[in-house]
């Protein structure tokens, strides 16, 4: 239907891969990448039925699920797609969309699900700092990743570099480990 004519797509159905997508992990559907996979080509072609289904945050969430690097990459490089053209920007909420990809960082009592159990907690908190890491590494590849994270005013750099003067020694070795992984990236 995407490759015929993505105007055309049912909303029925994108609202069902968005489900999927946004609540698949918890339930441990088997069909959660194959239905971001969808809602990220869907953007692509019909962004704005994606936009307005909430599909934009499901991607984004989906980066922080995902430690997996070329998926993680192609994940955020969708988003990144449409905040370089003029047209398909308006679907990306600014100060929204983004910088949800600092969250691991910028929230001491982040929790990406809740029913993460409490025995669990530390290794959850590292696998989304590595999956946060990635996706902050591929938005600095390119340069709306780069304009949108150091944009004036209450940017997401200034809140990554504001880190560092924080006590919370947890999210500061997380920060400072952050330009390796940007080297062998």
């Amino acid at each position: 239907i995407i490759t015929v004519n993505a105007m055309l797509f049912p909303t029925s159905v994108a609202n069902s891969l968005i489900a999927v997508g946004t609540d698949g992990l918890q339930e441990r559907d088997r069909m959660v990448r194959a239905a971001v996979a969808i809602i990220c080509e869907l953007a692509l072609k019909n962004p704005e039925v994606v936009a307005k289904r909430g599909g934009l945050s499901t991607i984004l969430k989906s980066v922080i699920d995902c430690q997996l690097s070329r998926i993680n990459e192609a994940l955020i490089t969708t988003v990144l797609h449409l905040l370089n053209h003029p047209c398909t920007r308006q679907y990306v909420r600014v100060d929204v969309e983004l910088e949800q990809i600092l969250a691991p960082f910028t929230d001491f009592h982040y929790r990406h699900n809740a029913d993460t159990a409490e025995g669990q907690l530390k290794e959850d908190r590292e696998s989304r700092f590595l999956s946060s890491r990635m996706a902050i590494v591929a938005a600095f590849r390119s340069w709306s990743g780069i304009i949108n994270l150091c944009k004036v005013g209450n940017s997401g750099i200034q809140s990554l570099i504001g880190l560092l003067c924080i006590p919370n020694m947890e999210v500061r070795v997380s920060t400072e480990t952050a330009p390796n992984i940007c080297m062998k990236n």
